[in-house]
């Protein structure tokens, strides 16, 4: 069997246009941020992109006899615009009061992969019994898209 799927996630509201803050917590920080408030501030630009996926699977089925089985199925995922946080270089600001600002913005800056297999053996000894093992071992790679390349 072999089967080839593309999915994509459209970013939510939330990503495109929420605008929030809140407070960080600077307790034990107080000599690095002067004994002022930190604030963290969401902004949704509306530029994000939807993630895409690309998963392809290759497998086989073989069982000789009613009792004993093998499956053994190949996987790759490629994904692209993965979202990503980007943070904003801590500024202070005066209004309404004086405190430190961080701007938070939803981007699309990470891709990767993931690649591996599944190999599961099925042994049915008898009737009521039934046994399976299987093995699954699997990698991802992942690479950020920095603000230069675009």
């Amino acid at each position: 069997r072999d089967v080839y799927k593309r999915q994509v996630r459209t970013p939510s509201r939330g990503e495109l246009d929420l605008i929030g803050e809140s407070e960080v917590l600077t307790s034990g920080h107080k000599t690095t941020t002067l004994g002022l408030p930190v604030t963290a501030r969401a902004t949704g630009d509306g530029r994000m992109d939807s993630e895409r996926l690309m998963a392809y699977e290759l497998g086989y089925r073989w069982r000789p006899t009613t009792a004993f089985g093998i499956d053994l199925a190949l996987f790759y995922n490629d994904y692209q615009e993965l979202r990503t946080l980007e943070y904003s270089n801590l500024r202070m600001e005066l209004d309404p009061y004086p405190r430190w600002v961080l701007d938070v913005t939803p981007d699309n800056r990470l891709k990767g992969q993931t690649y591996g297999f599944d190999l599961v053996v099925d042994w049915r000894p008898g009737k009521d019994w039934r046994l399976q093992a299987w093995y699954s071992p699997d990698a991802t790679r992942s690479n950020r898209r920095d603000c230069a390349s675009g």
